[in-house]
């Protein structure tokens, strides 16, 4: 494997580490009605998996096509 190719794979074993760390330490937004019903939502869970397959993408594009 080129070095080249082992710093991309390294980048992209950390955005998935960083979304783990984002979903288990995220604060959750918690929404009260008046009329008592509580809504709890992870919106670090739901926006950051989401953002980091992008960053994936674009990371694996870049970094393993050949010139």
């Amino acid at each position: 494997m080129k070095p080249k190719f082992t710093s991309i794979t390294a980048a992209i074993i950390f955005i998935w580490i960083a979304v783990t760390l984002i979903g288990v330490f995220a604060p959750n937004l918690q929404i009260l009605e008046t009329g008592g019903t509580e809504l709890t939502v992870p919106v670090g869970a739901i926006c950051a998996p989401f953002f980091a397959a992008i960053a994936t993408v674009f990371v694996a594009f870049w970094g393993y096509r050949e010139r």
